[in-house]
C-alpha cells in the first residue's frame, strides 16, 4: 500500500507452494493501527482462495503482538513452539462472488492509485508555474 505521495507504507509477501501459502506482512511504524495489515491480509487471502490455495500460514516470533493479534482477528489457528509461533487458516474454495469481489477491489485500488498519481503530477506542475519568491 502507498501513502498519498506514493511511498510504500505496507506490504504483504506471499510464498506459494502447491496447496498452501505463507504470508509475511510489514507496516511502517507511523502507519500501524490503521488496519492496513488487516486489509492486506484479507486481500492476499482472497487472491489465494481464488487461485485454489487451500491453506495459508504465518510464521513469526511469539512476541510479535501485532501479527498474533491479526492472526486471532482473522480466525487463524495458533500453534506455539517456544519463542516461535505458526498460525494456520484453511481457505474455502473460490466462488463467483469471491472472484468478483477480488476484481472489484482491484479496480478500486487502481482508481485510488491513479488519483494519487494525478494529484502528485498536479502538485509538480503547480511548482513549475509558481511565481518565484
Amino acid at each position: 500500500m502507498h501513502d498519498d505521495n506514493l511511498r510504500l507504507v505496507a506490504v504483504v509477501h506471499v510464498a506459494v507452494t502447491e496447496a498452501s501459502a505463507e504470508l509475511g506482512l510489514s507496516v511502517l511504524p507511523g502507519f500501524r493501527g490503521d488496519g492496513l495489515g488487516s486489509e492486506l491480509f484479507a486481500r492476499a487471502v482472497m487472491h489465494l482462495r481464488n487461485r485454489g490455495i487451500r491453506e495459508v500460514f504465518i510464521h513469526c516470533v511469539t512476541e510479535n503482538a501485532a501479527i498474533m493479534h491479526l492472526a486471532r482477528k482473522h480466525g487463524m489457528r495458533l500453534v506455539y513452539d517456544g519463542s516461535e509461533s505458526d498460525a494456520y487458516l484453511e481457505l474455502a474454495p473460490s466462488t463467483p462472488q469471491s472472484i468478483f469481489a477480488e476484481w472489484y477491489q482491484e479496480q478500486q485500488a487502481q482508481a485510488i492509485q491513479a488519483m494519487r498519481r494525478n494529484n502528485l503530477f498536479g502538485r509538480a506542475l503547480m511548482g513549475l508555474f509558481a511565481a518565484p519568491r
